[in-house]
């Protein structure tokens, strides 16, 4: 596993790595859906959530229990999961450049599909469940050699 650029092993080796408790879902809905009810992004009962609009579809990410309420309000629909949501968590939160696309190198080199979902401030992944271990190996390996990096001197 290939270390980041200098700059980037401390904002790796101060990552915490969190995973959210639920299930997720993604949703392909067709672009003519009508707009989604304000109950499906409630902070009370929705922790994440992302959606995303293309020329082409509507794109949802949302918690799996969710969704099983929420279902019988579209006609049509695809969905793919279940999926796990990985928080990377740093303080101050900040927008780095480069962060994602390392941390994609990291789960490409793994044979790990994973989605980044950043809003510039909070970073997550979402990952097929069952790589979800797997997953959470090799993120762990590689930001405690970011932190062994970062403490080693400069030569």
């Amino acid at each position: 596993m290939r270390l980041p650029a200098a700059d980037l092993r401390v904002p790796f080796a101060a990552t915490r790595l969190s995973v959210l408790p639920e299930d997720f879902v993604v949703v392909y809905l067709p672009l003519e859906t009508k707009p989604l009810l304000p109950e499906w992004h409630r902070p009370t009962t929705v922790r994440f959530g992302a959606i995303i609009r293309d020329p082409e579809e509507l794109v949802l990410v949302v918690a799996r229990r969710k969704w099983m309420r929420m279902q019988s309000i579209f006609k049509n629909y695809e969905i793919e999961g279940p999926f796990k949501v990985i928080e990377l968590i740093m303080d101050p939160a900040k927008a780095i450049p480069g962060y994602l696309s390392q941390l994609g190198a990291v789960l490409s080199e793994s044979q790990i599909r994973g989605f980044p979902i950043s809003s510039f401030r909070r970073n997550h992944i979402l990952v097929q469940k069952p790589d979800l271990p797997r997953t959470m190996r090799v993120l762990r390996k590689f930001v405690e050699q970011c932190k062994e990096a970062a403490d080693a001197p400069v030569k």
